[in-house]
């Protein structure tokens, strides 16, 4: 059998989010070393019906391949609804955060998830918290030993093509940037609360906010009604080179997020621009920041007002350390492994 591989996501640039990046990242890579990748088409414009017609065509045209990526909530779901007729053994599926929550708490989905995790080859966590988050939903199963040994942890890896410092922020002013979704579970109140402390101890500062997400009215007018809207900047959802750029011209960034993230891409591609990275000490966060080196783990506003005033970023130290650690280039040769 030739060997190509297919990835399936319905989430896909320029819709903002984590697995929808990972699976664009997974293409170009995989074709760059020489793979025969093909990645489905996104249906989300479509209407309900013929999009999941044309989703469920995929399961079954994914059987002609040597290996497929399951890459998103979506497919995951599409998936388990085949199960009972389809075994994908040709399959790998990767846990990008949200499976407990949607799929494992679900009376409908959890055993077929389960079925499918089993059925096949490998279940690729993003993170080590990923794999336990992961487990603990299955610690009375009975297939918990099963599971646990298709498991693998492949850590995800920044593109350095397009992430790396070639630029110094300036000297006159402190630029902080926010790269999110934007909703509210991403911090925005105590990320505000943090700029205008800067703001009333009279620091010349700017913040960028990039992103977009179904809070993006709320948000922006939350900001709009404070004393602080004139040194702020919406830049609405950005390209990935457009982003390496305003992680090269900003002193922090700053993600203060309260979910339950899985690792945190922003603040490793943020490092390797030479980026300061403030996030909080917690969940997946702390395998996307070298603490002191990287960025910092923090576990209060003030903590992170106090590195914002105080810290000093070395922007050629950062990027070198974060290169080196977050290349994407060590984690695809894990995966190539494998197929």
């Amino acid at each position: 059998m030739e060997k190509n591989i297919l990835i399936l996501s319905q989430e896909q640039p320029p819709t903002v989010g984590g697995a929808g990046i990972i699976a664009k990242q997974l293409f170009d890579t995989l074709t760059a070393r020489g793979w025969d990748v093909s990645i489905n088409r996104s249906y989300a414009n479509l209407p309900k019906m013929i999009m999941l017609f044309l989703s469920f065509l995929n399961v079954f045209k994914s059987k002609k391949y040597h290996k497929v990526i399951i890459n998103d909530l979506f497919y995951k779901k599409i998936f388990c609804l085949f199960i009972k007729l389809y075994k994908p053994k040709n399959t790998l599926i990767y846990l990008h955060g949200s499976e407990p929550e949607f799929l494992l708490s679900s009376t409908f989905y959890k055993e077929q998830f389960i079925r499918l995790c089993l059925a096949s080859k490998n279940v690729i966590a993003v993170s080590d918290y990923m794999k336990e988050k992961f487990l603990t939903s299955l610690l009375d199963h009975p297939d918990y030993t099963d599971i646990e040994a298709r498991i693998i942890v492949i850590k995800n890896g920044v593109d350095t093509k397009i992430f790396y410092n070639n630029a110094f922020p300036p000297n006159d002013l402190i630029n902080i940037a926010t790269c999110c979704r934007l909703e509210w579970g991403k911090g925005f109140e105590d990320m505000t609360c943090v700029f205008m402390k800067l703001i009333e101890r009279d620091i010349n500062c700017h913040w960028y906010i990039a992103g977009e997400g179904k809070d993006s009215k709320s948000i922006k007018a939350y900001i709009s009604e404070k004393n602080i809207i004139d040194n702020v900047t919406f830049l609405g959802a950005l390209s990935p080179i457009e982003v390496a750029n305003l992680f090269n011209v900003c002193h922090f960034m700053l993600l203060l997020s309260n979910f339950k993230e899985s690792l945190g891409l922003a603040y490793m591609e943020a490092s390797c621009c030479g980026c300061y990275s403030i996030g909080r000490n917690c969940y997946g966060v702390k395998e996307a920041i070298v603490n002191g080196e990287t960025g910092a783990l923090i576990d209060s506003i003030d903590e992170a007002l106090d590195i914002i005033v105080l810290h000093k970023p070395d922007v050629k130290t950062i990027s070198s350390i974060a290169l080196k650690k977050y290349s994407s280039d060590s984690i695809y040769e894990k995966l190539e492994l494998l197929f």
